[in-house]
């Protein structure tokens, strides 16, 4: 997880790595972007459940990457 207090930048991002097992010849990647404007109250679970649903794709060996947008919230 890593925390970016500039407007407009990357404020939190969740990397879900493919299993070990997965060839790097082969990896692929996904790049899921969420804009958030004062969005504190819900942004945790909307990132928890986009994780959830991605568990399927990594187990595929797909790389998928999760990156919240903040264009100057209030919270």
């Amino acid at each position: 997880m890593r925390s970016t207090p500039r407007a407009g930048a990357c404020v939190w991002e969740a990397a879900i790595p493919p299993p070990p097992e997965a060839s790097a010849a082969r990896e692929r990647s996904l790049l899921i972007i969420v804009p958030a404007f004062n969005e504190e109250a819900s942004i945790g679970r909307v990132v928890a459940d986009i994780r959830a649903c991605a568990t399927h794709l990594r187990e595929t060996g797909l790389r998928v990457r999760v990156c919240v947008i903040d264009d100057g919230s209030f919270d």
